[in-house]
C-alpha cells in the first residue's frame, strides 16, 4: 500500500486491528524475555480483535532516554497498562538502539478498544500487543517516509516485516507473536525441526494448512466472566517449579509435531483427541503444582460432559479446548455451525454466565489476520 510522500509525517495517525488466537498446543512456561519452554500451535481468530490507533507529534520539551505516551482503553485513560507498554517499547529499543533517537523525539497517543469483553476466555493480551507492535513498526516506516507495511507475501521484505512484528509483540505478551499471522501459527523451537525458520523469538505461519481449518469455528462459552484467581503470568511462574515440567515440555513438543501433521491432513478425529488432551493437561498442571489451584468451575465440567455426549449422539467432530481459565472453546467445522449454535442456545445457555457485562457465548472462527488503516486511505474503520 503506497502513501503520499508529500505529507508531513512528523504528525501522523495509523490504525491496526489485530486478532486474538486460541492455542491448540499450549504455551505454558517461559524463560527470560518471554521465550517459551516448548513449541505451541494456534488458530488465529477473526472477530475477537483489538483495534489500536497510534498518533504521534514532536515533543515540545524533548528529553533524552525517556519515552512519552498516553494510553486510552475503551475511551478511558488506563495508567495501570502503561507499565506493559513501556516494557514492550524498552525491550524493543534495547534490541534496536538505533531507533532511540526516533522514539524519544515524539509523544505518542495510543487509543485502543476490544471487540470482545474482558475475562471471556479470549486472550486480550495477544490481540492488544500484536496491534501495538504493528502500529509502532508502521510508525517507524512512515516516519522514514517508507511504505507503512508490505503486504503479506513471500518476498524477503514482506516476510521480514511480519516476522519483526511477531517478535516485537512477543516482548509484550508471549502468545501475541502468533496473532500477526493468518489462519494458524507455530511458535517455538521443538525437539525436531517442524517448519523452516521456526524460532523462540517469533512465530511463523503454517504452510499447507488443510482448507477445512481456514474457516474453522470457535464458539467461546463464558462460564465465568470475572477475572481469574490466578493470572496467566503467575501461572507461568508456578510452572518453573513444577515437578513434572520437563515431561510436560517434552510432551508438548511431540504434540506440536503431531498437530502440525493433523492441520495439514485435515484429520478431524485426531484433532479432537489432541486438543482435548492438551486442554486437560494444562489444567492438570495447575492442580498438581507446588501451590495448586483450580480455574475450572463445576459448569466447565458439566459443559465438557455435554460436548462429549453431543459428539457421540450426532457423530459430529466437535471438540473443546480451554485456556488458563474456566471458559470453554468449542471447535468444529463451519458446516456444522447451525446445528451447533442451536444446541448451544437450547442446552448450554443455562451453564453459561448471566453477567450483564458480556454475552453468554461468542461465535468466532479462524480468520485472515491483522487489518490496517491509514489516515490517507479515507476509508471507514469498520469494527464490531
Amino acid at each position: 500500500m503506497a502513501h503520499d510522500t508529500d505529507q508531513n509525517l512528523h504528525h501522523g495517525e495509523i490504525t491496526w486491528s489485530a486478532p486474538s488466537n486460541i492455542a491448540l498446543v499450549k504455551y505454558w512456561g517461559k524463560k527470560e524475555n518471554q521465550l517459551p519452554c516448548n513449541a505451541s500451535l494456534s488458530l488465529t481468530l477473526e472477530k475477537s480483535r483489538t483495534q489500536t490507533t497510534l498518533s504521534w507529534a514532536p515533543r515540545e520539551n524533548e528529553k533524552t532516554n525517556q519515552l512519552s505516551f498516553d494510553f486510552v482503553f475503551q475511551q478511558k485513560e488506563k495508567k495501570d497498562f502503561n507499565g506493559k507498554i513501556e516494557t514492550l517499547l524498552k525491550s524493543h529499543l534495547l534490541k534496536n538502539p538505533h531507533l532511540c533517537q526516533i522514539y524519544f523525539k515524539y509523544h505518542f497517543k495510543i487509543n485502543s478498544r476490544n471487540s470482545f469483553p474482558h475475562s471471556t476466555g479470549i486472550a486480550s493480551s495477544a490481540s492488544s500487543m500484536a496491534a501495538l507492535a504493528l502500529s509502532f513498526l508502521s510508525f517507524e516506516k512512515l516516519i522514514k517516509n517508507e511504505v507503512a507495511f508490505p503486504e503479506l507475501g513471500s518476498s524477503e521484505e514482506q516476510y521480514t516485516f511480519w516476522k519483526n512484528a511477531s517478535e516485537m509483540a512477543r516482548l509484550g505478551s508471549g502468545s501475541a507473536c502468533r496473532s500477526v499471522w493468518p489462519h494458524a501459527a507455530l511458535w517455538g523451537i521443538s525437539d525436531r525441526k517442524l517448519i523452516e525458520d521456526e524460532s523462540d523469538e517469533y512465530a511463523v505461519p503454517l504452510i499447507g494448512l488443510h482448507p477445512i481449518f481456514k474457516n474453522y469455528c470457535d464458539t467461546i462459552l463464558i462460564v465465568e466472566s470475572k477475572p481469574k484467581s490466578v493470572s496467566s503470568s503467575d501461572g507461568h511462574k508456578l510452572i518453573a517449579e513444577h515437578p513434572y515440567k520437563f515431561e510436560r515440555f517434552k510432551r508438548a513438543n511431540l504434540r506440536a509435531q503431531k498437530m502440525l501433521r493433523i492441520l495439514q491432513t485435515g484429520d478431524l478425529e485426531e484433532f479432537v483427541l489432541l486438543i482435548e488432551r492438551e486442554a486437560m493437561d494444562l489444567h492438570a498442571l495447575m492442580m498438581s503444582s507446588e501451590n495448586p489451584y483450580i480455574l475450572m468451575r463445576p459448569n466447565t465440567l458439566a459443559i465438557i460432559e455435554k460436548i462429549r455426549q453431543f459428539r457421540e449422539d450426532h457423530k459430529i467432530p466437535i471438540g473443546f479446548t480451554l485456556d488458563a481459565g474456566p471458559n470453554v472453546h468449542l471447535l468444529y467445522p463451519q458446516e456444522y455451525f447451525l446445528i451447533v449454535s442451536e444446541w448451544v442456545e437450547q442446552d448450554l445457555a443455562s451453564l453459561c454466565t448471566s453477567s450483564t457485562e458480556s454475552a453468554k457465548w461468542i461465535h468466532d472462527k479462524v480468520g485472515e489476520g491483522p487489518l490496517y488503516w491509514h489516515a490517507l486511505d479515507h476509508g471507514d474503520k469498520e469494527f464490531t
